[in-house]
């Protein structure tokens, strides 16, 4: 391994860790907003469509909510 090849790696993990600062301080940022909730539980709420373990009972929780709007304006 050359010099050159050590500065790239250097470089590499640099942005690495730069990024993962980064991430953490979103995800602080984050549970302060939503009130210390669990990653996923945050996850769900903001993407309940693209959760695939609870993505069925999210949809019918919204289809449900959604025909009781209609059936109120009726």
């Amino acid at each position: 391994m050359n010099q050159r090849d050590e500065r790239w790696i250097g470089r590499e993990r640099e942005r690495e860790t730069k990024k993962g600062r980064e991430r953490n301080k979103e995800r602080e940022r984050e549970s302060r907003i939503e009130g210390q909730a669990p990653t996923q539980e945050r996850f769900v709420k903001r993407f309940p469509e693209n959760f695939s373990s609870n993505a069925t009972s999210f949809v019918g929780q919204r289809q449900s909510l959604e025909e009781s709007k209609f059936q109120k304006g009726k």
